[in-house]
């Protein structure tokens, strides 16, 4: 499988999750999965604990948004998620692949 094809894959499963309802607000339209810890580290890349289904607006273009304010978006993660959550998470990033 290539690496289009898992990372395909990886985003029908993190919308799949959360019921095809943003995260953030339980919008049903204009979704998309997004990476919390950035794909490029790929001990978490395809980690379904590393996606979180949101509304574009959520996603790149508000101003609480995952892209113009990470630190915003990841505080409310873990409220959501829980600290176990994001602790987990984080392990998982430090380890090489």
């Amino acid at each position: 499988m290539t690496k289009k094809q898992k990372d395909k894959e990886w985003s029908a499963k993190v919308k799949e999750n959360a019921g095809y309802r943003c995260e953030i607000t339980g919008k049903t339209i204009n979704l998309v999965s997004h990476h919390i810890v950035s794909r490029n580290i790929y001990a978490v890349r395809w980690d379904l604990d590393n996606g979180v289904c949101v509304s574009k607006s959520n996603h790149y273009f508000g101003k609480k948004s995952a892209h113009q304010n990470p630190i915003f978006f990841l505080d409310k993660l873990i409220k959501l998620r829980g600290k176990r959550w994001f602790n987990c998470l984080l392990k998982k990033s430090l380890l090489k692949k």
